[in-house]
């Protein structure tokens, strides 16, 4: 019988060392690799979302009502009680955690647009303190008729969104907060673009969506990985 000398012993073991290093490597290539593909795959999803809920919604908004208004002396009017009625509808859309509906209409200044109307914009100063601090912080004030909205960092506002649905590439920063936003244009009867309709869905909802999708992708990949390692073991063992 061949006796296999302790040199020998250590030099196979020595061996096998680097494919059990490798697959710790793979494994944690795969879930770093897998935490970005979600992500990524995440976002579009919402985005879609986005897009459909936004074209969907602009479709139904009377154009009439939006040319109704104009500055806040309109907002005792029944077109303008009507308009935020359908907005704040909007943002009760199943399937999608909405924060902000508004509507969106052009000025003078291409940089430079003006609300029409928010979902908030009939909420009193309680309803409006969402986070219960005894005051409304800027992430919780609603926009009036009139007020203007600078767009010089938002590309979607300022190249497509009066002329399609769309979407911010990424999460943008405003006063409201750090936000992912769908945008369709609102058609009169006769085709002309009146306005536009914004959503928005805030980063820590989407982050808390994502960190519910992301433990299962990971859970099988861990498993899938470990049990490669474990067969990898199980063979450098017998082999010795």
């Amino acid at each position: 019988m061949k006796i296999m000398s302790s040199e020998s012993k250590h030099t196979t073991g020595q061996v096998w060392v680097i494919p059990i290093a490798a697959s710790y490597v793979c494994i944690a290539v795969l879930c770093i690799t897998s935490i970005v593909w979600v992500r990524s795959e995440w976002k579009v999803q919402i985005k879609n979302t986005l897009l459909a809920v936004a074209s969907s919604a602009a479709s139904q908004i009377d154009a009439e009502l939006i040319d109704a208004i104009h500055d806040r002396s309109d907002m005792h009017t029944s077109a303008f009680q009507e308009l935020v009625r359908r907005l704040e509808a909007i943002r009760e859309t199943k399937g999608i955690s909405i924060r902000y509906v508004y509507i969106l209409r052009q000025t003078d200044d291409p940089m430079m647009l003006q609300f029409v109307a928010d979902a908030d914009s009939l909420r009193s100063t309680a309803e409006l303190d969402v986070n219960n601090n005894g005051e409304v912080d800027m992430t919780e004030e609603a926009s009036y008729p009139g007020d203007t909205y600078d767009i010089t960092e938002n590309p979607a506002l300022q190249l497509y969104a009066f002329h399609q649905p769309i979407t911010d590439e990424d999460f943008t920063i405003d006063q409201w907060g750090r936000l992912l936003s769908g945008y369709a244009p609102i058609y009169r009867s006769n085709g002309e673009v009146a306005a536009v309709l914004g959503i928005d869905i805030e980063s820590e909802v989407f982050r808390a969506q994502l960190e519910r999708a992301l433990p299962p992708t990971l859970l099988i990949i861990i498993v899938s990985a470990g049990l490669m390692l474990f067969c990898i073991s199980s063979y450098s063992i017998i082999r010795r």
